[in-house]
């Protein structure tokens, strides 16, 4: 199960998003908000691992949402990202920021699940990958050692 940030600065946009986004049977958790500093402490708070974000913000911040997907991959790197605007002007300027897709409004329904859907199933393959338990056997003399390979720094043999 995942948890998925919505920002959105227009309501029923935001309400319509929300409601679509939690018949997602991989989503566990929603968070809206309706402004940029609201998603930056969400993003805190919560560590969501799916943004959608929309771009252009009326909120009088004067940052957008690709200001915010900076943001927020500092608070967590691995956050999987797309954008839903309506504009397209923007599309070159947020790939700064490495987004999965960028959906232009009005969007479609099976277009918007297919995007969760994917990132949902992203975001459960890397918790695998990082819950497996890949461990390295050293033989010292009379001993064996089981190491996980972030414990390691550096290897190195002497002798046989």
């Amino acid at each position: 199960m995942v948890s998925i940030l919505i920002l959105e600065d227009e309501y029923y946009t935001r309400e319509y998003l929300k409601g679509l986004v939690a018949k997602n049977p991989l989503a566990s958790r929603v968070i809206d908000v309706s402004s940029g500093s609201e998603a930056v402490r969400a993003a805190k708070e919560h560590l969501p691992d799916i943004a959608l974000l929309d771009i252009e913000l009326d909120t009088g911040e004067g940052i957008n949402g690709i200001d915010v997907a900076k943001m927020i991959q500092d608070i967590n790197p691995r956050m999987h990202l797309a954008f839903i605007t309506g504009y397209a002007k923007y599309a070159l300027d947020s790939f700064r920021v490495h987004p999965y897709d960028y959906i232009l409004k009005p969007f479609k329904t099976e277009r918007v699940m297919e995007v969760i859907s994917t990132l949902a199933a992203k975001v459960l393959q890397d918790r695998d990958t990082d819950n497996a338990t890949d461990k390295i056997t050293i033989r010292t003399g009379y001993e064996i050692l089981f190491l996980r390979a972030e414990e390691i720094l550096f290897i190195e043999r002497q002798g046989k």
